[in-house]
């Protein structure tokens, strides 16, 4: 019979087509090959040796802020950004590091390889916050990935793929030229802090011009240390914490 079969798709044109299109369609896609690059980190700010002097990062290359950290490294990107991070690393009040915005993860990894706080990265592309996990596992750091949005209320919301870049993904319809979206869990610091009990005591934010809906969210926000990136990558502390 089977014989039988392969006589008539051979015979036939539009079997035989039929056939071509059902074996692509049943093969699954060959896996993306993996790009690696070893970063080299910042010394702490207090110039005591803490954590390791590099991470490794293996995505596929696709990724903006992969090909930028491997063309400048983590010390050409965002200094003075990084420089303001490490000091509230070390000046902020007892507490967890929320990376809201994370991208790949640069700022988690950092949070976790230069302190000893607890560090949550939440980013809400698939692709990017598998990249984060990875980076977690290979270099033994113990920061945890939150695949959600944050915002000013709880439930979902749409999440606009930039075309030009990663970096400009947003939950702001109209930021960027985007012609792909995706529906994201979607959640506030308040109700994420009360529902997984853990305390902050420094918050950064880079959600691409949705940072104020971040904030809104943050009812206790005097408690904790803000660093908020704006558009061209400065730092700003928004709050210094008490404590």
């Amino acid at each position: 019979m089977r014989e039988l079969v392969r006589g008539l798709v051979r015979r036939n044109r539009l079997l035989r087509t039929a056939a071509r299109k059902y074996r692509r369609m049943a093969t699954p896609p060959p896996a993306a090959k993996l790009r690696s690059i070893d970063l080299r980190l910042p010394a702490p700010p207090d110039g005591r040796k803490r954590g390791p002097e590099s991470v490794t990062v293996r995505a596929s290359g696709r990724q903006t802020l992969f090909k930028r950290l491997a063309r400048e490294g983590i010390s050409g990107y965002e200094p003075e950004t990084v420089a303001c991070y490490l000091a509230a690393l070390e000046s902020a009040p007892k507490g967890a590091v929320l990376d809201i915005g994370a991208n790949l993860g640069l700022y988690s990894f950092l949070a976790s390889a230069r302190s000893r706080r607890t560090v949550y990265g939440f980013e809400p592309t698939p692709d990017l916050a598998e990249v984060m996990r990875r980076v977690a596992k290979d270099n033994r750091l113990g920061f945890h990935t939150e695949q959600r949005a944050m915002g000013r209320e709880n439930g979902t919301a749409t999440l606009y793929l930039s075309d030009r870049a990663d970096l400009s993904n947003s939950l702001l319809e109209g930021f960027r030229d985007s012609s792909r979206h995706l529906v994201v869990p979607l959640e506030t610091v308040d109700h994420w802090c009360a529902r997984t009990r853990v305390k902050p005591g420094l918050i950064k934010i880079d959600t691409e011009a949705t940072e104020p809906a971040v904030i809104d969210g943050v009812s206790l926000i005097g408690q904790y240390q803000v660093v908020a990136i704006n558009r061209g990558g400065s730092p700003a502390l928004a709050t210094a914490g008490t404590g």
